[in-house]
């Protein structure tokens, strides 16, 4: 495993540009299949995407009843609104860890810079697992995906574009709970920067009023090709799958997505008081 670098060293100057932030808590959605193909699936749910709806070509994540909750020591103060929604996979039972994911494209130009996130993630067994991926595209299904942070069991993984694992964390996230995942993501973009993206993970943060008071990060590297040389987030996908261990494969919850550029992105994405 990687050391995790210093905070001041990850927090050197980005460049700045405009201000985006993405927002998926599934709230606005039906339960079920959430393609297009649902007739009830309203086009255009979430915050900050261009595609009307998610799509890749299987059925088996879904929206699901109930909100997950962060737990009350990290300060978490984003709210839901709208009816209690999250995303699952379901019973399928293909006996491996094959991926099911939704994919999506973001606003023309995407995020840029310096990008913070945050999602909760809920694993009920040891061998379901969640997360998030960036960059892939829409209709892609397979056995790995790249430039990926997911949670399997109780263990953090981190993979760059080059589906090469530059971090992991056993036994961080205590399975049947939820947990908060914060990140950071600064893009080194094009040119003698590309793909010197720096990369910072938390598990349930105690969140301040400064990214600068948090905590040693559960993961953090530097120069680790996260994102392939891109120079901004286009796409996002979600990821819920099973290990292939358990009676029910059910995968794990994801709920309360975030993403955000721009100098009040912390801010954005944890809700917390400036």
């Amino acid at each position: 495993m990687k050391a995790s670098l210093p905070l001041s060293l990850c927090m050197l100057a980005a460049p700045v540009f405009g201000a985006s932030l993405v927002v998926a808590d599934f709230n606005d959605l039906e339960t079920g299949d959430m393609r297009a193909s649902n007739p009830y699936q309203p086009a255009n749910s979430g915050v900050g995407f261009g595609d009307a709806h998610w799509a890749t070509n299987t059925a088996v994540p879904k929206i699901v009843f109930g909100d997950l909750v962060a737990p009350a020591t990290t300060g978490y103060a984003v709210s839901q609104g709208g009816r209690p929604r999250s995303f699952q996979a379901l019973n399928y039972t293909i006996p491996d860890d094959t991926d099911r994911r939704m994919g999506r494209a973001l606003l023309p130009g995407g995020l840029k810079g310096s990008v913070w996130f945050s999602f909760l993630l809920r694993n009920p067994d040891a061998s379901s697992a969640a997360g998030i991926d960036f960059n892939v595209p829409v209709e892609h299904t397979g056995t790995r995906q790249p430039s990926r942070i997911v949670i399997e069991g109780g263990t953090l993984r981190v993979f760059n574009a080059s589906l090469v694992e530059s971090g992991k964390r056993e036994a961080i996230v205590p399975t049947g709970e939820t947990v908060l995942v914060l990140g950071r993501i600064d893009i080194g973009g094009s040119g003698e920067r590309a793909g010197r993206d720096r990369l910072l993970v938390w598990i349930n943060p105690v969140l301040t009023d400064r990214p600068a008071g948090l905590g040693p990060a559960a993961l953090g590297f530097g120069n680790s090709d996260f994102l392939g040389g891109a120079a901004a987030i286009t796409h996002i996908g979600l990821q819920s799958y099973d290990l292939g261990r358990g009676g029910g494969q059910n995968g794990g919850v994801l709920d309360s997505i975030r993403l955000a550029d721009g100098p009040d992105a912390y801010w954005k994405v944890t809700g917390v008081a400036r």
